[in-house]
């Protein structure tokens, strides 16, 4: 038979049933209720304005037959090092630094007829830097001999146009005046070859 709720205390509505605490877990206190946080939505976003602009990737030069030429020879001659057949003197090169600085004062000679006025700009900016380092008040470095080859063979094409190689001789003459005993001989002399060419040219 179904209880008539009429007859129930507190206007009909039954009382809540009691539970024993000491039948709870965490020695009878009762777990807090977990409380659900609801995030509010995230607009949309347009994807014309987030979208990141595309990196233009700045067109590749196309290499001039010098490069080639230069590429060809180095690749060459690191074959053979690779190889173990290539030799100095006859004797075997077993440093690679070493066999890298054959195969480019070889390319350097043999590539020398197909150098181009773009060429020439290149080689004068990378000489342009290499003077800039060496004069620096802090963290000065010395002159490399690649640098000193290029020294040598702008002076060489610059013969009609005196403005230029004489800034070329004037900082190799300003370099040697201030020239250490860091600076091995080899680069000396070669410096001093370069002014003899310039006086020989000039007379």
């Amino acid at each position: 038979m179904k209880k008539d709720d009429s007859l129930l205390p507190s206007g009909g509505l039954r009382p809540p049933k009691k539970v024993d605490d000491s039948l709870l877990p965490s020695g009878g206190l009762r777990p807090p209720k977990k409380v659900v946080m609801i995030r509010p939505k995230r607009p949309a976003k347009d994807p014309l304005l987030t979208r990141k602009p595309k990196k233009t990737k700045k067109p590749k030069k196309p290499e001039t037959e010098y490069e080639k030429c230069r590429k060809v020879i180095i690749n060459r001659y690191m074959k053979l090092f690779e190889r173990g057949i290539l030799k100095i003197r006859g004797n075997p090169v077993k440093s690679r630094k070493q066999a890298i600085a054959i195969a480019l004062q070889i390319a350097a000679k043999g590539c020398e007829s197909k150098m181009n006025r773009d060429d020439i700009q290149e080689m004068q900016k990378k000489v342009d830097r290499a003077i800039k380092v060496s004069l620096a008040k802090e963290g000065a470095r010395p002159l490399r001999y690649t640098d000193i080859l290029r020294i040598r063979k702008l002076l060489v094409y610059y013969q009609k146009k005196s403005i230029k190689s004489l800034r070329l001789v004037a900082f190799v003459r300003k370099y040697l005046a201030s020239a250490d005993d860091s600076i091995p001989d080899s680069h000396k002399k070669a410096l001093q070859s370069i002014v003899k060419i310039y006086l020989s040219k000039k007379e």
